[in-house]
């Protein structure tokens, strides 16, 4: 009698993350307490993530606190100026301690934030951690760095900042795990963006949107307001098609740029 042989049951793909394969993604803070959680919703409105953001916000007092610095800065090295007497030294001395008080404050303002953070996690399973934006201990000068790491904590990417280099119109570059540039953020408008810095604690509609590009200054995606009343953004990866930017990382800079502007 002929052995009977066992079939095997045929081997089935694992399941792919369908949160990370989309192109549209809408983004809203959550009207919680201390407003400590954020959504990422698909373009009908089902909420796919759960963003929960850790400490920081403080830019009022960062503000004061690097105008302050500068201030000090420009009285002491004014003083110093009159003490040594005739007009060219005085003048001199405040042109000096005006650039002096200035970069002082630029580089105290970052670094009084706060530290960034922020966990993504599932609807349904918050807890679970798919995405972590975290800040890191050390930074350059006038500047933040950030790291991005996926579902195990391994290193997707790295997003910076210089605070300098954005005075008028600010910019966030993210690499790769390689340390490569791939994607340079930055406000779609001038105007807007000198508007927004004068203007936009008072009036909302100035804020910009952002234009997010590769190294070579072709279009992956956009982060544009559409509802500022409830601080609603749409986060636009289409420009970019099948081979742009990685929706993980994408993601990512979206939220952390979103946040950092509110």
């Amino acid at each position: 009698m002929p052995a009977k042989v066992m079939e095997t049951a045929p081997e089935t793909a694992p399941a792919t993350d369908t949160v990370f394969e989309r192109d549209l993604y809408m983004l809203a803070p959550l009207k919680l307490p201390k407003g400590q959680q954020y959504a990422v919703s698909s373009s009908d409105g089902q909420m796919l993530l759960l963003v929960k953001r850790g400490a920081g916000g403080r830019g009022v007092v960062a503000f004061l606190a690097s105008v302050a610095t500068g201030l000090i800065i420009l009285g002491f090295i004014s003083s110093f100026g009159d003490s040594m007497g005739g007009p060219v030294i005085k003048w001199s001395a405040v042109a000096v301690g005006a650039v002096l008080g200035f970069l002082a404050a630029v580089a105290v303002y970052p670094a009084l934030l706060g530290s960034r953070l922020a966990t993504f996690g599932r609807r349904e399973r918050p807890a679970e951690k798919v995405l972590e934006v975290k800040q890191a201990a050390r930074s350059g000068a006038f500047g933040v760095s950030c790291s991005i790491t996926g579902a195990k904590g391994r290193l997707l990417g790295t997003v910076r900042r210089n605070y300098l280099a954005s005075l008028w119109r600010t910019q966030w570059v993210l690499y790769g795990a390689d340390g490569a540039a791939v994607v340079k953020a930055r406000e779609d408008s001038v105007p807007r963006a000198i508007g927004a810095r004068l203007l936009g604690w008072a009036v909302p509609a100035l804020r910009s949107n952002f234009a997010l590009m590769s190294p070579g200054g072709a279009p992956l995606g956009l982060l544009e307001r559409r509802e500022l009343v409830q601080g609603r953004v749409m986060f636009d990866l289409r420009q970019g098609g099948r081979g742009g930017l990685d929706p993980q990382l994408g993601l990512a800079l979206a939220v952390l740029i979103d946040l950092d502007e509110r």
